[in-house]
């Protein structure tokens, strides 16, 4: 079996090779069969377009109706096309080097074109093929259509190649017209290594050609899944997902859930299938309304318009009045809170008594002065004495202490702390900065 590179350089070989025959359409000499190569003439009498090499003319060769002096042709590519400085056989060879030699290997590209130099090459081909708006002589190609959900059921049946706007799959290359990530991505593995040889026992040919199986049913599996997504117009999934939406209003989830018989349906079989159950919601709907009308001893048609009428009004009626007491449980709540603000606002904040020290425990440990300023400010004595130690860690640091320094360092209130600043300066515990 021929390795990578091999099959590299036949495929493009084979591209070269078509690319040749497109352009230059090659034809037959009519008298020696070889192929026609330009210039060469062309019988203007002659009905059965009768074409000879320049070997063939020179020795008046005379074949079928053909006589040696009929008027005839010179067939050549020596005029300008595109550019008076380029000749119609200089562009063909600058296209077939470009096809050959690859884009911006201009001296390979020189060399094939043989009359021109690479400098030349270069500002021609992005002159006239790149930056060159489209030119009236030459002929137009049409857009094929794009792919996209059709409006009798969202699907279509076109090729696998949308407008760039339209695409919204990740990994879908629009250009191409393919996936960069395919099914089975490493599916080449099983075979990149494989070989054949003459020698090879029964065994391990027909491992080989195990592994050539299981290639070519991955293949078939990856053009089984593009077929699916091209038939149903899944490249635009978020599209597709709104066409699924029209019929999970009435179906629910069944419409995402049935995506697996994409594979085995067509697009407007798939449409059926989904109208179909989207019918049967609504047979299955109006039966249990007919239910409902039996049971309440409904038995014609206009005593069913006329229940479906007051039960409308029941619903109204039901929706405002449970609006109206939201509405005044709201007005309450309201009238709470303003009364409670009012009462604030007249009365002011009812200031704390002083606390009792006789029951706290430590009191004994605090001067008359330090119980009466606990008092006052409503500290513990435990809690009085882990500040007054703070602030004594903080003297013994730097000598001296801010107000603003000592608010920093007490979780409190900023007048308890200033009231216990200036205590612990009138007991020269705190010297001021």
């Amino acid at each position: 079996m021929m390795d990578a590179s091999g099959q590299y350089l036949a495929a493009k070989e084979t591209s070269i090779a078509e690319l040749e025959a497109t352009i230059e359409r090659t034809e037959m000499c009519s008298g020696c069969s070889a192929a026609l190569r330009l210039p060469y003439i062309l019988c203007q009498e002659c009905s059965d377009n009768i074409r000879l090499c320049l070997s063939c003319f020179s020795r008046g060769v005379e074949v079928k109706s053909h006589e040696s002096d009929h008027a005839y042709q010179l067939v050549h590519l020596n005029f300008s096309v595109l550019e008076d400085k380029w000749t119609a056989e200089e562009e063909l060879k600058l296209i077939k080097a470009l096809a050959s030699a690859g884009f911006g290997n201009w001296p390979e590209v020189a060399q094939q074109v043989q009359s021109k130099d690479a400098k030349e090459c270069e500002e021609h081909y992005l002159q006239t093929y790149i930056n060159s708006s489209p030119l009236s002589q030459m002929p137009r190609i049409e857009q094929p259509a794009t792919v996209g959900l059709a409006s009798s059921g969202g699907y279509t049946n076109g090729c696998l190649r949308p407008s760039l706007c339209d695409v919204d799959m990740p990994d879908y290359m629009a250009c191409r017209g393919d996936f960069a990530t395919e099914y089975n991505n490493d599916a080449e593995s099983l075979i990149c290594d494989v070989e054949f040889e003459a020698n090879d026992c029964e065994l391990s040919a027909a491992l080989k050609l195990a592994a050539v199986d299981v290639y070519q049913s991955v293949l078939e599996q990856r053009e089984a899944r593009k077929r699916t997504i091209r038939d149903h117009g899944v490249i635009n999934f978020p599209l597709h997902q709104n066409h699924e939406r029209d019929f999970a209003r009435n179906i629910g989830s069944s419409a995402s859930a049935l995506r697996p018989c994409l594979r085995m349906q067509g697009g407007e079989e798939h449409d059926q299938l989904l109208h179909s159950l989207c019918y049967e919601h609504f047979l299955r709907a109006e039966i249990r309304r007919l239910q409902e009308y039996r049971t309440l001893g409904i038995r014609s048609r206009r005593g069913a318009q006329i229940y479906e009428t007051l039960k409308q009004r029941r619903f109204e009626d039901s929706t405002s009045l449970h609006t109206s007491e939201e509405v005044s449980r709201a007005m309450e709540m309201l009238s709470a809170c303003q009364r409670d603000l009012d009462g604030a606002a007249g009365g002011g904040k009812r200031q704390a008594g002083p606390m009792d020290m006789a029951d706290q425990p430590g009191a004994e440990r605090l001067s008359p002065s330090e119980r009466e300023l606990c008092s006052a400010l409503r500290l513990r004595p435990h809690v009085y004495e882990s500040y007054r130690a703070v602030i004594s860690q903080e003297m013994e640091k730097h000598g001296k202490l801010r107000l603003a320094d000592a608010r920093r360092l007490l979780p409190i209130d900023v007048n308890k702390t200033r009231k216990l600043y200036d205590f612990f300066v009138e007991a020269c515990i705190v010297t001021p900065a």
